[in-house]
């Protein structure tokens, strides 16, 4: 699997923009890699599924979250 992100800050706010700009791309990451990780850690779960099953997954946690 192979995953690609751009993501792009900009603080213009002269003092502290830098520190804020690196401490908002570091989280990103953070969110980022934690993500990918819980994906492939549930690998077992969604290995082999057909797309209608997929599909019927995501109607289901898509009417849980809304």
């Amino acid at each position: 699997m192979t995953a690609y992100k751009l993501v792009t800050i900009d603080a213009p706010y002269w003092g502290f923009g830098s520190r804020l700009e690196q401490a908002l791309l570091a989280g990103e990451r953070a969110i980022f890699l934690e993500s990918h990780r819980n994906c492939f850690s549930w690998i077992d779960e969604w290995f082999g599924l057909t797309l209608d099953v997929m599909r019927e997954l995501e109607k289901q946690s898509d009417s849980s979250l809304n």
